[in-house]
């Protein structure tokens, strides 16, 4: 037997159950009722707790970025903090040392 000789045998053994009136009295049973309350339930209930989940981990993804984004503006902050210290320890006295020297250095060429 093959393939389609089984599916017109199952055909044959099912068509005097499915007519006109046998599927209404099904679709007008309360099992049927039950079924397809049931059915849209878990679909409405799985469908919101797959958006739940998606916005969780949409949230957790930009705490994340954010994390890193802080963390970025932090070390910026050490770094150009380290650049204002070197400014006021050695390039401030070097510029004023420079001044000095060169007024020393004016007013020895007006004299000679």
């Amino acid at each position: 037997m093959d393939y389609l000789d089984y599916i017109d045998a199952t055909w044959h053994t099912i068509k005097p159950w499915v007519s006109w009136e046998t599927l209404t009295v099904f679709a007008n049973s309360s099992f049927a009722t039950s079924c397809i309350g049931a059915i849209a339930g878990a679909s409405g209930g799985a469908y919101a707790a797959q958006r739940i989940a998606k916005k969780g981990k949409l949230r957790d993804e930009l705490s994340e970025e954010l994390r890193s984004v802080n963390t970025t503006i932090a070390l910026a902050v050490g770094i150009l903090n380290s650049l204002v210290a070197l400014k006021k320890q050695f390039i401030n006295e070097l510029s004023s040392t420079y001044n000095a020297d060169r007024i020393r250095y004016k007013d020895y060429i007006t004299k000679t």
